[in-house]
């Protein structure tokens, strides 16, 4: 993307989708040597698909987000965050090495991101590692019992179906 960087040591996160050629020059005071490599950037495709904020259950037991990849390839969430309203607690940073398979879901657990979705009105907010909010859906009155699940049009209330593809009746 056309930036170059004099350092011995560096990160670099490209901000856009697409193939790069990268291009490393090492100069030692006398003689250059330059290696390429073509890099590719794929767009996450990760995105919340479903979430039960008030269950018929305890609430402490049965709350749950899930995220689902549409990527065709294995996508590594490391870093990236779950959240509920920005005043409320500490998000939930998935762990080094969170691997989600092509087309898949994965559900977590409020017993796993001590995230309390509220049964009044709420945000639940997926985040980029660096914090920025990469999906946010708020939503007031959830009927209990019901997920919120998205769809084509939206997010809807619907049948639970946590791990597997939301049904499209509600």
């Amino acid at each position: 993307d056309g930036k170059l960087i004099e350092k011995p040591n560096f990160n670099y996160k490209y901000l856009y989708p697409g193939t790069y050629l990268v291009a490393l020059m090492v100069y030692d005071g006398r003689n250059y040597v330059t290696d390429t490599i073509t890099v590719k950037i794929q767009s996450a495709q990760i995105t919340i698909n479903e979430f039960m904020a008030n269950p018929s259950e305890k609430d402490e037991e049965a709350e749950w987000i899930e995220v689902f990849s549409d990527s065709d390839s294995i996508t590594d969430i490391s870093g990236w965050q779950l959240d509920d309203n920005e005043e409320g607690g500490s998000p939930f940073v998935f762990p080094e090495n969170t691997l989600v398979a092509p087309k898949s879901y994965l559900v977590f657990s409020r017993q796993i991101t001590g995230i309390a979705l509220n049964n009044d009105k709420d945000t639940v907010r997926l985040l980029l590692p660096e914090g920025v909010v990469f999906q946010e859906i708020s939503y007031e009155k959830p009927p209990q019992g019901k997920s919120s699940a998205r769809t084509g049009e939206g997010f809807v209330w619907s049948v639970p179906t946590p791990g597997t593809a939301n049904l499209s009746i509600a």
